[in-house]
């Protein structure tokens, strides 16, 4: 609620050192002649060239091509084992500025520092496995005092907080297992919860951070807790 890789290439395998050399033609230099021998004119035709080609291809001297891609947040199944946070994170925020840009309110800019003040919340509330805006610690009581601690100093500053299975099941609205659908289903939640919506559409906040947190609790079944802090411009 609102408180105001470079692609590897195929490596070719030379004959180690002191070891007696196989003078016969490699596949690769086959190719090699008989490219020289095209590109020179003096053979007009290599019945043989595709056999070659597929020998230079199996011996690595010819690289494959590219690699399949790494997985993204759409596609990256949410794991227990290995949650990871910051890919979550990153999603709630492209969420939330595609929200506001479908409702013609400028995107939020993101800010580490405030990444830390939401971690701090997102924390606690896996800690003792609820939502919460409040936070014991002395000082950190209210968004606005966990803001101040990481030296920032708005005229307004709000939050929203959330706690989602973290796989889907009987408990869990219909959604993909990945990154992206874990972080859909947290911003409809906030889309549906008219303080949380407000926060999200409020034209004046500028400045954003985001955190979530995995906690497998007492019965075993992990949530994921998530948290968002909004402020708007600095005082100077």
């Amino acid at each position: 609620m609102c408180v105001r890789a470079q692609s590897p290439r195929a490596e070719s395998t030379y004959p180690a050192a002191g070891r007696a050399h196989d003078r016969r033609a490699s596949p690769a230099r086959e190719l090699y002649t008989l490219l020289h021998a095209l590109l020179s004119g003096s053979v007009k035709s290599f019945p043989t060239l595709p056999a070659v080609l597929v020998a230079a291809l199996i011996s690595g001297c010819v690289e494959p091509g590219a690699p399949a891609p790494a997985p993204t947040a759409g596609t990256r199944t949410v794991s227990a084992a290995d949650f990871d946070d910051a890919l979550l994170s990153s999603e709630l925020l492209r969420l939330t500025n595609r929200e506001r840009v479908a409702h013609g309110v400028p995107m939020l800019v993101h800010r580490v520092e405030l990444d830390r003040v939401a971690d701090r919340q997102a924390s606690y509330m896996g800690l003792v496995e609820r939502p919460d805006h409040f936070n014991p610690i002395p000082g950190s009581n209210t968004v606005g005092e966990r803001v101040a601690l990481a030296h920032l100093y708005p005229l307004m500053a709000a939050e929203n907080a959330a706690m989602v299975p973290a796989l889907p099941g009987e408990d869990a609205r219909e959604r993909t297992n990945s990154y992206t659908g874990l972080a859909e289903t947290i911003i409809l939640g906030w889309m549906n919860s008219p303080g949380h919506r407000a926060n999200i559409l409020n034209p004046g906040m500028t400045q954003i951070g985001c955190a979530a947190r995995m906690a497998h609790g007492v019965g075993g079944n992990p949530r994921v807790f998530a948290a968002q802090v909004f402020t708007s411009d600095l005082e100077h």
